[in-house]
């Protein structure tokens, strides 16, 4: 793990800086090397390194990548809801106020966000106007400026991803390119996010030429960023570009402009999706990077710290590693969104909130014999003794963290890395462009999507090769969009995904219609037909019980969607029952369309820098 050495190398610069003021005025005209200021940071490659590394640290955050953006931020979605709550989403200015949909500009998890992703925004401005005039760069040695051009363009890739970030959850963000200085100008207004994404473009453009592929022979094996990082990256980017979000005149500040739509130059929006598909394809023909046969794997590697040198999946993964367990340095994978787990006396799987519920509308959904569903969403509880219980189907919650699948579990904080970029999304993101360049779904775009299909389901791979898919572009992109549900649950781009393709609040709409269905299926005197819209439960009954087995391995039980036991080895638990209703009626409560798609302006942002104008409406 690498996050941590940034850590260790900063300490020691306060002593170092009284030392130096105790001694005489001789030695104080010989500027040291370990002082902490500006001439002295971008002397060598490792001063280089160093700064990059602090950017990178900034992700861990749990404003960030070490919880928010990928769980608070995520929900509720058609995938699944923060546990607990009030019935009304009434806000409590913390993380169920963000995921109902009930936040304000004062819910203060919004504005420790905008502080941290700021402060990642500026320490990559400082990294980015300073490494290209090291003297090292233009004049080092050959190996020299291959490193320090790396770093630049880390610095440059770190910053489109704190701007996509920013501009995915507020929209319109005031855009620094520069580091601060002292007496500038800090008020600054909002920049047009069309602007921002083509500068992100831009810079990552130039990045994508600075960096190494993974397997190049002098990269080492760890979570720094490599060209198709970059690129992945910037496929993202340009999607996010190119789709709809929540946009209002900058201008005026109507309410009434206040709509969903898309940015206004058609020939620009087809050139972004344009470097969507080449970027994705440059990948694809890389053969860097590859699925893992095995998508229990991809989750067991993150488990056990380990970095996948052979297929490469996981194109970047935020690093998270702490001796100590601390909060910017660990992360809360597998503690806040894993397995639920009370227990002390059961340290094989630590202790976990269980804090996400897994909809059940969506668990239902997964083909039974698709090997994404047990490893997505955990059907299982830890609670009186070491081995698991099934829980309720209005219960489950996030499983691809699992703390028993670590070496030894944490008992606070851990250091599951998160994928923020996986081969798989590439397939997706090429499958989408590709697609949608040519108003309909093409043979490469096909292709695309069963491969990740067919590493799903691997006893169904003559039947996924032999599925016939529609050529309308709409009804093909709606596969897309449900195969990066079944693919990429949980992985922090659910709910700006479905923003970016217009689809919020019809998948909200979507799972409580469902969820009312399987409801409405439950009878204390006997379970009727499901009579939604799920085609492979319509006509059938969800049994009140189902029946499971404790096997020892790390799903804590098998279970099987029947009442009736095989034998008098199994057990039984309840399934589907009346308190089914009251745990999804909390569920996305303060939703609005055309309202809730955006967050507001952190009050405490607006009361020093005043030029940002707010949220319509807020």
């Amino acid at each position: 793990m690498m996050m941590n050495t940034i850590t260790k190398k900063i300490i020691p610069v306060a002593l170092l800086i009284a030392a130096v003021f105790s001694s005489c005025k001789k030695f104080l005209d010989i500027p040291p090397e370990s002082i902490y200021a500006e001439e002295n940071l971008f002397i060598t490659t490792n001063h280089a390194e160093m700064n990059v590394f602090g950017i990178y640290s900034i992700l861990t955050s749990g404003s960030l990548y070490g919880r928010n953006i990928t769980q608070y931020y995520d929900l509720d979605t058609d995938l699944a809801q923060i546990k607990g709550g009030t019935s009304s989403g009434a806000p409590d200015g913390e993380r169920r106020s963000i995921a109902r949909y009930a936040f304000t500009s004062t819910t203060r998890q919004i504005s420790d966000y905008w502080v941290d992703a700021y402060k990642g925004v500026e320490r990559a401005n400082i990294a980015i106007a300073k490494i290209p005039k090291m003297a090292l760069y233009e004049n080092g040695t050959e190996a020299e400026k291959k490193k320090l051009k790396r770093c630049y363009g880390e610095a440059l890739t770190l910053r489109a991803i704190l701007y996509l970030d920013l501009v995915r959850h507020f929209g319109d963000v005031p855009l620094k390119l520069t580091p601060s200085s002292t007496g500038e100008n800090f008020n600054l207004p909002r920049t047009s996010r069309d602007v921002i994404y083509d500068q992100l473009v831009k810079d990552l453009q130039e990045a994508e030429e600075l960096v190494p592929w993974a397997n190049d022979t002098a990269v080492a094996l760890d979570e720094r960023i490599t060209k198709a990082a970059v690129k992945g990256i910037l496929a993202r980017v340009a999607l996010y570009g190119a789709g709809y979000s929540l946009r209002w005149d900058l201008q005026t500040g109507s309410i009434s402009s206040l709509k969903m739509g898309v940015r206004p130059d058609a020939p620009r929006i087809r050139e972004l999706y344009t470097i969507a598909r080449d970027e994705c394809r440059e990948i694809m023909l890389s053969t860097v990077h590859r699925l893992n046969p095995v998508f229990e794997n991809l989750w067991k590697n993150i488990a056990a710290y380990r970095i996948d040198n052979v297929y490469r999946e996981n194109i970047m993964e935020i690093a998270f590693y702490s001796r100590l367990s601390v909060r910017g340095e660990a992360g809360y994978y597998g503690n806040y969104n894993g397995p639920e787990s009370r227990i002390a006396s059961a340290p094989n799987h630590g202790t976990s909130a269980g804090a996400m519920w897994v909809m059940p509308s969506f668990y239902l959904s997964y083909d039974p014999d698709d090997t994404r569903r047990d490893i997505t969403a955990a059907s299982h509880i830890f609670t009186a003794q070491p081995k698991g219980t099934p829980t309720t189907l209005y219960n489950l919650t996030v499983g691809k963290w699992r703390n028993g699948w670590a070496a030894s579990a944490p008992s606070s904080l851990t250091n599951f890395n998160f994928p923020l970029l996986r081969y798989a999304d590439v397939l997706l993101m090429f499958a989408e462009a590709d697609s949608w360049l040519s108003n309909a779904a093409t043979p490469a775009a096909v292709d695309a999507l069963k491969l990740v299909r067919k590493r799903a389901l691997p006893t169904k791979v003559a039947a996924i090769d032999a599925e016939v898919y529609p050529s309308n572009l709409d009804a093909f992109m709606e596969l897309i969009i449900n195969e990066r549900a079944f693919e990429l649950a949980f992985e922090g781009f659910r709910k700006t995904d479905l923003i970016r393709f217009n689809k919020l609040a019809e998948k909200i709409n979507w799972a409580k219609a469902e969820n009312e269905a399987i409801y409405n299926s439950y009878s204390a005197t006997g379970n009727k037909p499901y009579a939604g819209s799920i085609v492979r439960l319509q006509g059938k009954v969800i049994p009140s019980n189902r029946v499971y087995k404790d096997t020892g391995n790390s799903y804590g039980v098998e279970i099987r969607e029947t009442s009736t036991k095989p034998d008098n080895t199994w057990g039984s638990g309840q399934w589907l029952g009346s308190p089914f209703k009251a745990n999804m009626a909390i569920f996305a409560s303060g939703f609005k369309e055309n309202y809730s798609e955006i967050y507001p302006v952190p009050l405490s942002i607006r009361d020093v820098t005043t030029a940002i104008s707010q949220v319509p409406g807020y």
